[in-house]
């Protein structure tokens, strides 16, 4: 990963600039929002613990070989003696996938009612 330089200041480290550059309205509702989660990741977790975190996504989506539910996921990093908090958890998720490491899946069934502050989200590993 590599840092980007946007408007003077650096970019997180993993992020570029234009990764969360708004194209349409939706798009730019859809940056925001992640933009927040990763900005209140960075403040609210140390930087041992976001490895933590990290690793243990990797590493079950690399296990698995296939498609893992976002809540699913979620269990079995706490599982693994992981604290983190859900919506940690996705912020963790989001910096990964605008690093370029993991990516959403096409939902493959939106009827699911997962507990908030999950979706019916599935991730992949890119890497």
């Amino acid at each position: 990963m590599h840092s980007h330089r946007a408007s003077g200041a650096a970019a997180p480290i993993g992020f570029s600039a234009s990764a969360l550059a708004p194209e349409t309205n939706a798009g730019a509702s859809i940056n925001a929002v992640c933009a927040s989660a990763i900005a209140r990741y960075d403040r609210s977790m140390s930087n041992e613990r976001m490895r933590a975190v990290e690793e243990a996504i990797t590493r079950h989506l690399r296990a698995s070989g296939e498609p893992v539910r976002e809540a699913f996921l979620y269990e079995r990093v706490r599982e693994d003696g992981v604290e983190v908090s859900g919506d940690d958890f996705i912020a963790v998720l989001l910096r990964l996938e605008v690093g370029g490491h993991l990516r959403v899946d096409p939902v493959h069934d939106d009827r699911a009612a997962d507990p908030e502050p999950f979706a019916p989200r599935y991730w992949r590993i890119t890497e």
